[in-house]
């Protein structure tokens, strides 16, 4: 990405600090606290892997886990790298330095500070009328959460990218931003990776035609009798936004979540009412593989882009 990236962006005035604005918001403690037990957990991981090849060479065997399921090789680099990780994560939950990595409940808490601020000020300055949230679930992205390693985020965004112009993003007027968040489902071991942002001016027609191409369809059956576990893959809500501290702190999340989905018999879909954190060794996994990445991989901005000053239209509204 050319310019100035997402993470480049300043705290926003006090009138748009969702940590003052939102009562829910993480605390710094919640997060140092995340940190910490995240450190802990990387830790185990990496003493595991360094007890099963204890001369610190590469483990040539698959390494199996509590699920049953065959783990690919791990070596002495897999190794470091988690802790340093962990380490890293553990002088943030100390109160020291903090790394720059989306592994950081700590750091990401001041990233989603910046981001949702920078966004709240933007919804006011077009409108909260003109602007609408979306989810987009692309049925392509689904992936089994064993595969995690091998998916690049900027890849899939730049594929949304695609589609969105395909849909006439290049020509419209108005703006869009949105972020990659994931969703795990234990019961079929699957990863959901989805977006989460806003729409503005003419670009909310360009998200609702995204309905027209089969990977954003919605659908009551895969092929053959299997029910689709996400009948409607684009999520558009149109009522005027309210809350917006809320609102805005919401497309940019540090925390991937765990929420099983069951299919009943008569075809309803059922998903668990509160979310939990995803079982290990796969949570740790997903906090490695967002170490791989820098913020700007995971954001989708089209018709803005980022300043000293925060964001600014690159088209205009109407």
């Amino acid at each position: 990405m050319s310019g100035r990236g997402i993470s480049k962006l300043g705290l926003p005035p006090r009138q748009y600090r969702v940590d003052i604005h939102f009562p829910d918001f993480e605390t710094l403690e919640s997060c140092h606290r995340e940190d910490h037990l995240r450190a802990k957990m990387l830790h185990k991981m990496a003493e595991y892997w360094h007890r099963v090849a204890p001369q610190g060479g590469a483990l040539s065997q698959q390494l199996p886990n509590d699920r049953g399921v065959q783990r690919r090789g791990t070596d002495n680099r897999d190794i470091e790298e988690v802790r340093k990780l962990a380490s890293g994560l553990l002088r943030a939950a100390s109160g020291g330095d903090v790394p720059e990595t989306l592994s950081s409940s700590t750091y990401m808490r001041g990233l989603r500070i910046n981001v949702a601020g920078a966004i709240w000020e933007m919804i006011e300055k077009c409108g909260a009328d003109n602007v609408a949230s979306f989810t987009i679930v692309p049925a392509t992205w689904e992936n089994d959460i064993e595969n995690l390693k091998s998916i690049s985020p900027a890849d899939m965004i730049e594929r949304l990218r695609s589609a969105l112009s395909t849909a006439g993003s290049s020509g419209a007027k108005g703006w869009i931003i949105g972020f990659l968040h994931g969703e795990y489902e234990p019961i079929q071991g699957v990863c959901r990776p989805h977006i989460h942002g806003f729409a503005c001016g003419d670009m909310i027609r360009v998200i609702d035609r995204l309905r027209m191409f089969p990977n954003y369809h919605t659908s009551l059956w895969l092929d053959g009798d299997t029910l689709n576990p996400v009948y409607r893959r684009i999520k558009i809500t149109r009522k005027p936004l309210t809350d917006l501290p809320r609102a805005v702190s919401y497309p940019l999340q540090s925390f991937w979540p765990q929420r099983a989905l069951l299919i009943s018999p008569d075809g309803r879909r059922i998903r668990a009412r509160r979310k939990g954190r995803i079982e290990e060794p796969w949570h740790s996994d997903l906090i490695r593989w967002l170490n791989w990445w820098y913020p700007e991989a995971l954001a989708l901005m089209i018709g803005l882009r980022v300043t000293k000053d925060g964001l600014k239209q690159t088209k205009p509204v109407s």
